[in-house]
């Protein structure tokens, strides 16, 4: 299961290492794709587990957003070839 995690952080200076870690550690592997957009590859945690630990790196005013991409959803973009390939094998 791929899930997209996208947020936004409201503060001007901030150190995004503890939150990128964070994230990359949801899973077995994963695709920063965008500046504020991630790809997880993960058979463990669920949309609400993954919300709840990542709560953690963010403060008051962030926002974030996670959707479930499974098998068989309608998905398409301009993003390069690697990234496709990435996430057809782990779809």
């Amino acid at each position: 299961m791929i899930y997209l995690i996208s947020y936004n952080i409201n503060k001007t200076i901030r150190d995004y290492a503890p939150l990128y870690n964070a994230i990359k550690n949801l899973g077995r592997t994963y695709w920063h794709l965008q500046e504020s957009s991630w790809f997880v590859a993960s058979e463990y945690l669920d949309v609400e587990q993954t919300i709840s630990f990542l709560r953690g790196y963010l403060y008051p005013g962030d926002t974030v957003f996670i959707a479930e991409l499974r098998r068989g959803n309608n998905v398409d973009g301009w993003v390069t070839l690697d990234f496709w390939e990435w996430y057809k094998k782990n779809i």
